[in-house]
């Protein structure tokens, strides 16, 4: 599965609330452009302590990003609306969950955000 297909969940705390963003794995998050996005003064990537006490029972680095599974808001990177299909991590490390892009918004219910560096062509 291609990098751009798969969703990366990335936790960030924008003036004092989590926030999950969701961008193709292959790409970075450009934290100046998702503060702005966001519409917020102060943002930073939520540290390993947080990510454990966010997604309790699921495995560092294999949450789902579905922010409304954890209370959170979820903003997605535009990027991802070119694909038909996508592919995240189901909080285990051996479960994995493709669905088209299509019911991914449905059921996330993401905002819509400019706010990723491409680590490679697409």
């Amino acid at each position: 599965v291609s990098g751009h297909q798969v969703i990366k969940p990335v936790l960030v705390e924008a003036d004092g609330q989590m926030v999950m963003c969701a961008l193709p794995a292959c790409d970075r998050v450009d934290l100046e452009a998702l503060r702005e996005s966001l519409e917020v003064e102060y943002i930073r990537l939520a540290d390993e302590a947080s990510l454990r006490e966010v997604f309790r029972g699921c495995e560092l680095g294999a949450e789902p990003p579905i922010g409304a599974l954890f209370g959170l808001p979820t903003i997605a990177d535009e990027s991802l609306l070119m694909q038909r299909k996508v592919t995240f991590q189901a909080g285990t490390h051996h479960e994995a969950v493709t669905m088209s892009m299509d019911d991914y918004r449905r059921l996330a219910q993401p905002g819509i955000g400019r706010f990723t560096i491409e680590s490679s062509r697409r």
